[in-house]
């Protein structure tokens, strides 16, 4: 069986998960296609285990941060409002230098720093922030999870070995709906 057959197949027998989690069709068509991303990230983070020394008490609020041009206008702050993951509060924080930046697990890597991608990746190397940018092949330069078109569809890459290395655990369930990079 293709590769290509065997992600169909399991495309297939995942609808019923995805449906249910990802309550956004990843249509590109059908929905703006940073709206699809927005859910995407949200519920990537409802898949992901950060080390326990990454929220510092009960009350730390999971960030999400945004580096770089906001792609998502308020479409990003919409798919959180009054959300929670794991008992915590999700917030989205922007800003336009890694600098700027507070602790957050996970950073969006907008397109408007592919020119410094490779200085970003040093930044936050051995830190536990997953990344997530639609950055041309983003997940095979390091990055844990490429966002890329395939027919129309808005799908997703991750790189495993950019997860443990940061150590992050990313659920079977999620791993099975993307494609893996190593």
């Amino acid at each position: 069986m293709t590769m290509s057959r065997k992600f169909s197949r399991i495309m297939l027998i995942m609808a019923p998960l995805l449906s249910a989690v990802f309550p956004l069709s990843a249509s590109a068509e059908e929905r703006p296609e940073y709206e699809v991303k927005a859910a995407f990230v949200y519920n990537f983070a409802k898949f992901v285990e950060w080390p326990t020394d990454t929220f510092k008490d009960s009350d730390t609020l999971l960030r999400i941060c945004v580096l770089g041009k906001n792609p998502f206008d308020t479409l990003l702050e919409a798919a959180v409002a009054g959300k929670t993951i794991a008992a915590r509060s999700v917030v989205v924080v922007y800003a336009t230098d890694l600098g700027q930046v507070p602790p957050c697990p996970i950073m969006y890597i907008a397109r408007s720093e592919a020119h410094n991608l490779e200085e970003i990746q040093k930044q936050l190397e051995g830190t536990a922030i997953l990344t997530v940018s639609d950055i041309d092949d983003f997940a095979e330069r390091g990055g844990t999870i490429g966002f890329f078109v395939e027919d129309k569809n808005i799908r997703f890459k991750i790189n495993v070995d950019a997860a443990e290395e940061t150590g992050l655990q990313i659920s079977s369930k999620l791993l099975r709906l993307a494609r893996i990079v190593e």
